[in-house]
């Protein structure tokens, strides 16, 4: 979940990043649009005006006295459509083309200069030609016929000129070789014409190179290469546009999925955590509710029980087999389930049934009339009648199972079946024992007699240990190991017991100092609240941080805590430290799927319970699929403890655990004495 919800996050910042990224595109957009629009329009300015331009010329060519001020203005406008273009890095090639139409440019002002000056010359003389014929008033009287159409054609171009217009050469060499100049005002007027008749030729030259100008050519050229390079830029900025607007509908698409998801995962979660809960209430051979039922229903209630024992059940199973023993079993629940309202199988071949403040008069009464009611039941097993006899304890004092146990273990010394537990049945001789045996504990923690013995841990892919579980015993006087079922209960009512935990956690730091292999540390929840214990822990961690990575301390999430708040602040120490947790015992009651997520443990130790038949049951597989998923969906790694054999082995690495314990693997050994003793 916690995966998921950080790539969520990764999509929401990238989903953020590429709406800045479509902000900046668009304001790539804006430029580009600006700066080819502000070019288009200069570009189609010039080309209006080098047009106008040369229009301009062309009625003064046939409007000679057009004021050739109008040109000029033209000229000062393109120079300052051109100088007005601000090279842009994106069209390298349309100002390629525009520094060539500057140069062209150019060399048409000087064309076109000339022009107006040859443009004036003829202006003028036709003026002053105008003029002097109009002074003459008998012209045509005093000079002969040729003379007159020679001038009369000069005349003309007053009113009609354009390129196909010339001047009849043989009339102009008649009149400048035969008539004869006598008069200033004639020599005047033969200047005109001869000025006409050589400045006209080189007019219609000037015009037909203005006219033949590369510059329209150019400007197409700039349009052509404008259109080119901004497609170009166009194509890049849509293909930009598209792949953004891909990654953010797929960033979209995948955020939805991932929500999705999520919701999906928890419905999920929930689902299963309420199916392995369910299957963590009930029984699966018989169907009835289990121990962990049990626990929960006579929690904080002013209870009475009823405990059924089979007596002789092995040797039931001796006869008829394992199949037959649970065929028994099963038959005896639909017994009791048929005439009570709760019955949990609470173990092997013992039945509790638990009442709600029953006197012990009545629980007599009932124990007594379900004996003569079995007693009459026969149970068949494929033609074999088996015969069932109970002992039945009865308690009406916490803790009520444990006490009616007691009470049983008392019927089987006597000819009584139904017993009723007191607290003198066993309150003397259970003080004799347990003073026996905190004596043999204080003499051994003074002899250094309390050792940790270390359970290698493999790794499911390599087979390799990987880690070490610190299990402490206690070394009698004939040096043999004693189990700490014998004596760890009865220290925890006494000042013993902290200097065990002590014990244990100095010795591991021992052997991790030597080795330097993870080692994993059982504490309880009286380890956590005992101030004392604490400090110690704490100050050891202080003057080991070299190695404080190493450690793993393991806890049993059990019905002893009372307040989770003492547990969530050791975690929190414990981790600032570098050492990590593991939840001993999962899968084994039912409130461990409520505070695991809580608790935050590195490691979840799946319950042996589970682990041991698990290629055989179905339903403690299917538990343990459970818890490996849980885990692995909170980057959990899982131990499968009590592995014995090849089976179970396969059976667990198929389910994707990532440890496993058991004797298959490595007995529990005193390493740190090998090592010591130079052994090991």
């Amino acid at each position: 979940m916690q995966r998921l919800n950080f790539k969520l996050l990764m999509l929401l910042a990238l989903s953020f990043g590429v709406f800045i990224l479509a902000l900046n595109l668009k304001k790539d957009l804006d430029k580009f649009n600006k700066d080819y629009n502000k070019l288009a329009e200069n570009i189609y300015k010039i080309k209006y005006n080098v047009t106008s331009h040369l229009q301009e010329i062309k009625n003064s060519i046939i409007f000679l006295h057009y004021n050739n001020d109008n040109i000029v203005e033209k000229i000062k406008e393109n120079r300052t459509f051109i100088e007005n273009i601000n090279y842009e890095e994106n069209y390298p090639k349309t100002f390629n083309l525009i520094s060539s139409f500057q140069l062209e440019y150019r060399h048409f002002e000087e064309l076109t200069y000339d022009f107006m000056r040859k443009n004036a010359k003829v202006k003028n003389s036709l003026t002053n030609l105008k003029r002097s014929i109009k002074n003459r008033d008998d012209f045509s009287v005093e000079y002969s016929t040729k003379l007159i159409d020679i001038v009369s054609e000069f005349m003309l171009l007053n009113s009609s000129f354009d390129l196909k217009t010339n001047i009849d050469k043989k009339l102009y060499n008649y009149f400048k070789n035969h008539e004869r100049v006598e008069e200033s005002s004639f020599e005047l007027i033969f200047i005109h014409i001869d000025l006409l008749y050589r400045n006209i030729p080189q007019l219609k030259e000037l015009l037909e190179e203005l006219q033949e100008t590369r510059l329209i050519y150019i400007n197409e050229q700039m349009f052509e290469s404008l259109e080119k390079e901004s497609k170009v830029l166009r194509d890049k900025v849509q293909l930009k546009f598209y792949v953004v607007l891909f990654a953010y509908l797929l960033s979209i698409v995948l955020i939805l999925y991932y929500i999705d998801k999520s919701r999906k995962d928890t419905q999920n979660i929930i689902k299963l955590k309420n199916k392995n809960e369910k299957n963590l209430l009930f029984d699966d051979l018989t169907g009835l509710l289990n121990r962990t039922s049990y626990s929960l229903d006579s929690k904080d209630k002013n209870n009475s029980i009823i405990l059924i024992d089979i007596i002789d059940f092995n040797k039931v199973n001796s006869l008829i087999g394992y199949e037959g023993g649970d065929f028994l079993l099963k038959d005896v629940a639909k017994f009791l389930d048929k005439r009570f309202e709760k019955v949990y199988r609470v173990g092997v071949d013992h039945f509790a049934i638990l009442f709600n403040d029953k006197a012990i008069k009545e629980l007599v009464s009932i124990s007594q009339d379900l004996l003569s009611q079995l007693d009459n039941n026969k149970f068949v097993y494929k033609s074999i009648e088996v015969p069932v006899s109970l002992n039945i304890g009865i308690s009406n004092i916490q803790s009520y199972l444990k006490n009616a146990e007691i009470a049983i273990s008392k019927s089987k010394n006597s000819y009584e079946r139904v017993n009723v537990y007191s607290k003198e049945m066993n309150e003397k001789e259970d003080t004799l024992k347990n003073f026996s045996m905190l004596a043999k504990v204080k003499q051994a923690i003074e002899n250094d007699k309390i050792r940790p013995f270390f359970q290698g841990i493999v790794d499911l892919q390599t087979k390799e240990i990987v880690k070490y579980e610190a299990l402490v015993r206690l070394i009698d006087e004939n040096e043999k190991a004693i189990s700490p079922y014998f004596f760890l209960d009865i220290t925890k009512k006494s000042k013993l017991y902290p200097e065990i935990t002590k014990i244990v956690i100095k010795k591991s730091i021992e052997f991790i100092n030597l080795r330097k292999q993870a080692v994993s540390i059982n504490l309880s929840y009286q380890d956590i609240i005992d101030s004392k214990t604490l400090e110690y822990i704490y100050t050891t961690l202080s003057n080991n941080k070299e190695v404080a990575s190493y450690i793993t301390f393991e806890m049993l999430e059990s019905d002893e805590i009372d307040s989770y708040e003492y547990v969530y602040d050791f975690i929190e120490k414990i981790k600032s430290y570098g050492c990590k947790l593991a939840i001993d015992d999962f899968g084994s009651g039912y409130s461990n799927f409520t505070q695991l997520f809580n608790m935050k443990p590195d490691i979840v130790k799946i319950d042996g319970s589970l682990i041991k038949d698990i290629n055989t049951n179905q339903n403690s597989k299917n538990i343990v699929e459970a818890i490996i998923n849980l885990s692995k969906k909170s980057g959990i790694q899982t131990v499968a403890e009590f592995i014995d054999n090849k089976e179970v082995e396969q059976t667990v690495l198929s389910l994707g655990a990532n440890m496993a314990q058991g004797f298959y693997y490595a007995k529990p050994e005193d390493l740190l004495e090998d090592i010591k003793k130079g052994k090991s």
